[in-house]
């Protein structure tokens, strides 16, 4: 399943990635700030089992890394205290 990052803050870098043919992504150029949102986008979804594209439209609410972070740890707490 292809993801579906629309909104801010991925949908820039997402965007140059996917109107690029894959032969020349070794010569996309992301900015800091796009490297930084993707690594946290991948560090919150593997440690709390998301799917990217489920973190995407937290970071898409306006929530910033931090607050996705504190919301998926209630999340996954409420989930193993039943």
């Amino acid at each position: 399943m292809p993801l579906r990052f629309v909104g801010p803050p991925y949908g820039k870098a997402y965007g140059r990635y996917k109107q690029m043919p894959r032969e020349q992504w070794r010569n996309m150029e992301l900015g800091d700030d796009d490297i930084e949102h993707l690594v946290n986008l991948r560090f919150l979804a593997e440690r709390y089992g998301q799917t990217p594209d489920a973190v995407a439209a937290l970071r898409g609410r306006g929530l910033s890394a931090v607050q996705v972070n504190s919301e998926l740890r209630r999340s996954k707490s409420a989930l193993t205290s039943r």
